[in-house]
């Protein structure tokens, strides 16, 4: 019997499934205008007017984190507390987010659980500390490299691991369209590599500087004080 549902592989069983009630189209709009475009934005006009004067890479840092925590404390923390979305009747919006990105992954609608411990710790630890650390960033907090370094791991550890298990899995899950694996799957969640990657390269150079700059001082310190002397 044909499957009644949109998900891979063939022969997939999702007992009560409920088709999304908006079409791909409006969920990516919604996403991208009406979401992410305005959060960017809003969040890089704040992080010009902090008290504390940021650098670009700070701004920039501030951005991805504003960015990140509501993905992963709202949209990511709906997918790990409703466990039956995939059943969903009242046309929830986040529902629907997610019985779309299922296309190209159907672990997710499954409930898989690689994917639901993944996504509950990313989004109940790293989701609030995405928030901390823009806290930290706008007060120029030494802590914010600490906890940028931490966070990033983590986002960067998961992604990881998401994609290897599916790559383990022989790729099965996802439909063959260019857009869901090439776009959802593929560009979407590297993002969750390369930002991290960069975070955590600036942050550790940050620290090294700052440790490096400590090191030296007392040996400046020493020069001015004996040459005070005489």
């Amino acid at each position: 019997m044909e499957a009644l549902h949109p998900y891979a592989p063939a022969g997939l069983e999702i007992p009560g499934y409920v088709p999304q009630s908006r079409p791909r189209e409006t969920i990516l709009a919604l996403f991208f205008l009406f979401f992410a475009a305005p959060l960017m934005g809003l969040t890089w006009l704040l992080s010009g007017r902090t008290r504390a004067k940021l650098k670009l890479s700070d701004r920039l840092c501030m951005v991805w984190f504003a960015m990140s925590g509501p993905i992963h404390l709202v949209i990511e923390g709906y997918f790990a507390l409703n466990r039956n979305f995939g059943q969903d009747t009242t046309g929830n919006l986040l529902a629907d987010v997610w019985k779309e990105y299922s296309k190209c992954d159907s672990r997710y609608v499954t409930r898989e659980a690689f994917v639901v411990t993944m996504e509950t710790f990313t989004a109940f630890v790293e989701g609030p500390a995405c928030f901390l650390i823009v806290y930290l960033l706008a007060i120029d907090h030494p802590k914010k490299w600490v906890w940028m370094i931490l966070t990033c791991f983590g986002q960067l550890y998961g992604d990881i691991l998401y994609f290897a298990t599916e790559w383990h899995g022989g790729f099965t899950h996802g439909r063959e369209e260019l857009i869901y694996f090439w776009f959802y799957f593929v560009i979407v969640n590297s993002v969750w590599i390369v930002f991290p990657v960069l975070v955590i390269w600036y942050s550790w150079n940050s620290v090294n500087k700052l440790l490096m700059e400590g090191r030296s001082r007392p040996h400046v310190d020493a020069i001015n004080g004996h040459s005070k002397t005489h």
